[in-house]
């Protein structure tokens, strides 16, 4: 019935790419510098030397940026191919730079949390056995003469559990802040009594479908739907019945329009229906469905009794009756209220070509029913 939009980056999600180049950078720059400062210190493998690691870094990090803007719209499998590609990358330079003894042990560190923050707890983790696994071959190389010494495999195992301690940590404040985030998200977008859109986000939604109505010459129909005598209910019977019968509609509106129709609440009793690529056929045929099944349910009144309530709605259409949100609205709103003036319990269609005359003539009467000028309690 509601189609979710893609949500905005949040503190960690969404956010680690440049996060990432500018850590790959400052790793560069650190290699340098060891390289510099503690040439005689590190077990250069024969033939590598800092200025070839330090060059090979920055072409590494360039030929990242300019995949990951290549492809974009590959999020997934492109984050996995170059999470490996980071692995493997760091594994090389501790193997050349000294194996047990090199410094760039942390370095590990990094494809880790940039997996965890851009893919969650379980893809973290996963970075981290990878990690661990190639750890494992660099002490394990043959070259290296106290490679699985007790010591080292010591050393491994506080990295392993520093690792997975540093997933876990990142990973789980990752899922709490996606779930934050969706929870938010949805107090901002839906009314709380109802569950479907409320004002402010309808406002987006029909904004929205109007340029895509637009962009690709398509109708798109907007109905005004409103309980007929509502406050007359509020009135006798109490606004918790009210409440009660209001979320009843919406649930009888729910099973009555496609999926890909969008219903918010509009204000009071007032549900509006947005309905992409619906001509004025479509939305005639959706909103009398609506209107005979809510005039034939049993709506739950007080002490356990049945009340009977009927709607009365307008429709407009774009492009014929506005090109914008606002006018569509503003139509539909028309229609709606001269409906239940007519006595209710119909649907009326805005007619714009009768629109010379007055208000009450522009509008043409698409369907009607026996209205009901009181709700009926059995």
């Amino acid at each position: 019935m509601t189609r979710e939009r893609p949500a905005h980056p949040g503190v960690f999600t969404g956010r680690n790419t440049p996060i990432m180049d500018n850590l790959w950078l400052s790793a560069v720059v650190a290699c340098i510098l060891l390289g510099v400062a503690f040439f005689d210190e590190i077990e250069w493998q024969p033939g590598s030397f800092p200025g070839a690691l330090a060059v090979a870094g920055l072409v590494y990090g360039w030929l990242k940026r300019v995949i990951a803007t290549a492809a974009r719209g590959h999020g997934l499998l492109l984050g996995i191919l170059l999470t490996g590609a980071d692995i493997v990358f760091i594994g090389a330079t501790i193997y050349v730079s000294g194996g047990p003894a090199s410094p760039f042990w942390p370095l590990f560190a990094l494809p880790i949390l940039a997996t965890t923050l851009r893919f969650g707890l379980r893809m973290g983790l996963t970075a981290t056995v990878v990690a661990c696994g190639l750890s494992l071959a660099v002490l394990a190389a043959g070259r290296f003469a106290h490679g699985l010494s007790g010591l080292n495999l010591l050393r491994f195992m506080f990295m392993i559990a520093m690792f997975l301690l540093f997933s876990f940590f990142f990973g789980t404040l990752v899922e709490e802040e996606k779930k934050l985030r969706q929870d938010i998200l949805a107090l901002s977008r839906t009314d709380p009594l109802t569950g479907i859109y409320n004002h402010r986000y309808l406002l987006d939604v029909l904004q929205s479908e109007t340029r895509r109505a637009a962009r690709y010459g398509e109708p798109l129909a907007v109905s005004m739907i409103d309980l007929d005598l509502f406050k007359s209910v509020n009135d006798t019977f109490g606004h918790l019945v009210g409440d009660r019968i209001l979320i009843q509609m919406v649930d009888t509106l729910k099973t009555t329009f496609r999926a890909t129709d969008h219903l918010a609440r509009y204000g009071g009793d007032e549900i509006v229906a947005v309905m992409p690529k619906a001509a004025r056929e479509d939305a005639l045929a959706a909103l009398g469905r609506a209107r005979e099944r809510i005039a034939g349910a049993t709506f739950s009144g007080p002490n356990g009794q049945s009340l009977r309530i009927t709607i009365s709605a307008g429709a407009a259409v774009f492009p014929d009756h506005g090109g914008d949100a606002l006018t569509l609205l503003d139509m539909a709103d028309r229609a709606m209220y001269v409906a239940k003036n007519s006595g209710g319990n119909r649907v009326q269609f805005y007619d714009p070509s009768l629109s010379d005359t007055s208000d009450e003539t522009a509008l043409e009467v698409a369907s009607t029913a026996d209205p009901r000028p009181e709700p009926s309690m059995t």
